[in-house]
């Protein structure tokens, strides 16, 4: 089964999941056959101001965090975003309702890829909370053509995501979102380790990732319209 976002995508029409590297396998979505850097990645609607959320804000999106996807394509929505050119990936995350009490899922596969998700859900008077982690890595790596060179890249990476509902009435709306992820990656040499990483010895492509997405929505909803403030950080280091 797909795992996450990158992987789910392909069957759209015009939508594109192309690896830009065959060694550590990083992966962007391509609309209309223009670069991921031209597609804004939104998250509830709130932009993720990043160049690198059109590589690591995707891969990093469990499917089981996924509600719906909604894609605009052309520059209407770069007035959302300025790196919305080719078109929009807007996704709406699960709400509290849609969650059980307790989610537990678990993927595995001959290739030695393993994505393990738990999500749990708690209420305490009107405040909701909505938390799921995510866990996913190969454990060994694969050489099909036997010449000493990784087949795809090994991983291992880790995605929390968090939602807690301060107020959440017809009239007002008061949500905090937050989600990090940490990624381990490489690929090479079969015989690389991570003593070889900065060395000339062996071949290896080793990227390590740490990005955080905080977003502060409150919104007020009048009888025919509705007013929407948004707070939002990105953090990312690799």
């Amino acid at each position: 089964g797909n795992r996450n976002l990158c992987e789910g995508i392909n069957t759209i029409t015009g939508i594109n999941a192309r690896t830009t590297c065959g060694v550590c396998n990083s992966t962007e979505i391509q609309i209309n056959n223009l670069q991921g850097i031209y597609s804004a990645l939104c998250i509830d609607g709130i932009p993720s101001i990043s160049g690198l959320g059109s590589y690591y804000g995707l891969s990093g999106i469990p499917l089981g965090l996924i509600k719906e996807i909604k894609i605009t394509k052309g520059p209407y929505n770069s007035k959302i975003s300025n790196e919305g050119i080719s078109g929009t990936i807007d996704i709406k995350t699960k709400e509290y309702l849609d969650l059980a009490k307790l989610d537990v899922s678990l993927q595995t596969s001959s290739l030695g890829e393993n994505d393990l998700s738990i999500g749990f859900k708690n209420q305490i008077k009107s405040t909701k909370n909505l938390f799921l982690i995510n866990a996913a890595g190969s454990t060994f790596s694969v050489d099909k053509n036997n010449d000493s060179f990784t087949d795809f890249s090994n991983y291992k990476n880790l995605n929390l995501f968090y939602s807690l509902w301060l107020i959440d009435t017809e009239r007002i709306t008061i949500k905090l979102t937050s989600r990090t992820f940490f990624e381990d990656r490489w690929g090479g040499e079969i015989s690389w380790t991570k003593n070889d990483r900065g060395k000339e010895t062996k071949y290896g492509e080793s990227i390590i990732s740490k990005r955080t997405e905080n977003n502060l929505l409150v919104k007020y909803k009048k009888e025919t319209s509705s007013i929407n403030y948004i707070i939002s950080h990105t953090f990312h280091e690799e």
